[in-house]
């Protein structure tokens, strides 16, 4: 079911860049992109750990360096400073855990999700190819239950294998299909080079802990991600008085 979503996702994706060329054909152009993520899950320490359990200890948040890349299509409402940006990539986002207690216990968590990204761009050109952009998409979670953990708990005898501990985080633990907003800053160079920053929110749970034994806590969390990246776009037709390249 789930590799159909993304089958019916790309062929929207490719349905829009056929409508927008009709409409604005000479206007357009196509390319890729690729960059880094930075990015963090919000209160994923209360998850691990509810706070009326137990005190004397430390967990803390922390961000996940991840990598993107896809192609995108740029079309440009003719004679204005308005551009639409559908774009498709893949992405790996999620986010870390430090543990730490007064019995000397030390764990590492990591949330390691990668997706399958489809979003849209609206683009506002101010001066030459600076540009505001602003947008949505869609993400869909492609390892719901990629969990990695380390720790130092069987040499002290306070937990079993790291391997048995990460299996039970796996098994209730879930990555979901993450919605987010976008907004962000590009520069688009006139020999087709660019350059783009961009923050991102998750406005749904980027987490779904399921019923457990294990005192894993559901609760609300939502991505945070920074996005540095450079492209490559090649133009195509005529260019308006208002083209930036």
């Amino acid at each position: 079911m789930i590799k159909y979503k993304y089958l019916f996702s790309i062929v929207l994706f490719m349905e829009s860049i056929q409508s927008v060329h009709a409409q604005y054909e000479g206007n357009y152009s196509i390319g890729i992109k690729g960059g880094i993520t930075c990015s963090r899950i919000s209160n994923t320490a209360n998850i691990l750990v509810s706070e009326d359990y137990y005190s004397n200890y430390s967990l803390d948040e922390k961000w996940k360096l991840g990598g993107e890349g896809g192609v995108f299509f740029n079309a440009k409402i003719p004679e204005t400073i308005i551009a639409f940006q559908p774009e498709i990539t893949y992405a790996s986002k999620g986010s870390k855990l430090k543990y730490s207690d007064v019995y000397g216990l030390h764990y590492d968590v990591g949330f390691d999700y990668q997706y399958i990204q489809v979003g849209c761009m609206v683009k506002c050109y101010l001066w030459r190819g600076l540009n505001l952009e602003a947008g949505a998409q869609i993400g869909f979670n492609i390892t719901p239950g990629s969990i990695s953990y380390s720790s130092n708990g069987e040499s002290l005898g306070l937990s079993g294998p790291d391997v048995e501990t990460r299996d039970q985080m796996s098994q209730v633990i879930k990555g979901n299909t993450d919605f987010s907003v976008m907004t962000g800053l590009s520069y688009e160079f006139p020999f087709g080079f660019s350059i783009d920053a961009r923050y991102l929110w998750g406005v749904s749970d980027a987490m779904t802990t399921e019923n457990n034994t294990y005192r894993f806590v559901e609760n609300s969390n939502h991505t945070g991600c920074v996005e540095v990246t450079v492209g490559y776009a090649y133009s195509y037709g005529e260019k308006s008085s208002h083209r930036r390249r």
